[in-house]
C-alpha cells in the first residue's frame, strides 16, 4: 500500500483546496451524476464530504460517502468525455504518491484516467474529470482526516 492508510478522509484538490462532495446545490447527489468539488464543501454538507477509504488487497482504493452511500466510480458527461461519476457499487482506483501529502488518483492500469480539477475560473464548483497526467497541481490530491462523528 503506498497511499494513506484506510480510514474517513475529506478529500480536496491541490490547487483550490474544495473538497469533493455527495451534494449538489439543492440535493444529496444520485447515481450517474458527475462528482464535483465546491469551496467549503466540508463545511457547508460535513456528512456529504467525508468518504471512508477502503483498500482492497491488492493496495487499490475505494471511497465510499456514508451519507449517501455512493462510490465514486466512472462515467462519461454530457459531451462524452471520461469523468469520474457516482456509483452505488465499490470501483477501486490507484493511489500513488506525488510529493509530500500529495497523492494522484486513476483508474488502474490506465495513463489516460486520472482524477483532474478542471476548475474554471468564477465557478463555485469544479468537475473532477479522467483526463492524461500532466504532472501539474489540478491532478494532485490531498486527504484530511476526518473525525467518526
Amino acid at each position: 500500500m503506498v497511499g494513506p492508510t484506510p480510514g474517513r478522509y475529506i478529500i480536496k484538490s491541490f490547487n483550490e483546496e474544495w473538497a469533493i462532495c455527495a451534494h449538489r446545490p439543492k440535493a444529496s447527489s444520485q447515481p450517474g451524476d458527475m462528482i464535483l468539488a465546491f469551496k467549503d464543501a466540508d463545511q457547508k454538507y460535513p456528512e456529504h464530504s467525508i468518504f471512508i477509504a477502503d483498500v482492497s488487497v491488492s493496495g487499490q482504493y475505494a471511497f465510499r460517502n456514508p451519507k449517501t452511500k455512493m462510490y465514486i466510480g466512472s462515467g462519461v458527461d454530457g459531451k462524452g468525455n471520461p469523468t469520474t461519476a457516482w456509483t452505488v457499487t465499490p470501483q477501486y482506483w490507484d493511489v500513488d504518491p506525488a510529493g509530500p501529502g500529495l497523492w494522484t488518483i486513476s483508474m488502474p492500469g490506465a495513463a489516460n484516467a486520472f482524477w483532474y480539477n478542471a476548475f474554471i475560473e468564477g465557478n463555485t464548483w469544479a468537475q473532477i474529470l479522467l483526463a492524461e497526467n500532466q504532472n501539474i497541481m489540478q491532478y494532485y490530491w490531498i486527504f484530511v482526516g476526518a473525525s467518526s462523528q
